[in-house]
């Protein structure tokens, strides 16, 4: 990511510096949540072998509801910037009434990922956080859907005279599609 983030910013002078602000946030909340799954990871498979009996049960379960509370709304604002960002690009991209539906589904679908991820936080309730990861997970899967499809409909939609970035819809809808297909699988676990 950090390559990524690097050939980005020495190939794309040209750009407009709120899109750069957006690549840095990304980029500072990708390592955020890394830090904070490490922290805990280091916390649950490696302290955690100097607890024993009752105390170790306790402090497994701290950890887990540290870092699901930690995680839980990074995750939300992350997923929630990236979609509205594809949504803000269809809107742009697709200037047909079925483009401009895909792109307020998928903003609405953010948002609502967003605010379920935010009370999730905010009212932590073990017994309820399975409910919320699947709520946000439906939501993430329908928004990869969404995306994917609208880059199809744009790619279909265009006449042969109209240039579009083929490998920038190419790229979008295999990685919507890609987030997309892991979904059944999770809920499976």
């Amino acid at each position: 990511m950090v390559v990524q983030v690097y050939i980005y910013c020495t190939s794309s002078k040209n750009d407009r510096i709120g899109l750069k602000f957006f690549v840095d946030f990304l980029f500072l909340a990708t390592i955020v949540q890394m830090g904070v799954s490490t922290y805990y990871a280091w916390q649950i498979l490696v302290v955690s072998q100097s607890q024993t009996g009752f105390p170790l049960a306790v402090f497994l379960y701290r950890s887990f509801i540290e870092a699901a509370s930690a995680l839980t709304i990074i995750n939300g604002i992350t997923s929630a910037a990236v979609q509205i960002f594809f949504s803000w690009q269809i809107w742009f991209l697709n200037r047909t009434t079925v483009g401009r539906i895909f792109a307020v589904l998928i903003g609405i679908i953010a948002i609502s990922q967003l605010l379920t991820s935010i009370t999730s936080f905010s009212t932590f309730h073990p017994e309820d956080f399975f409910a919320s990861i699947c709520v946000w997970l439906a939501g993430n899967f329908a928004a990869d859907v969404l995306i994917a499809l609208s880059m199809l409909y744009a790619v279909g939609s265009a006449g042969p005279t109209v240039e579009i970035p083929t490998q920038h819809n190419a790229f979008t809808c295999s990685f919507a599609g890609l987030s997309a297909s892991h979904f059944p699988g999770v809920l499976k676990r």
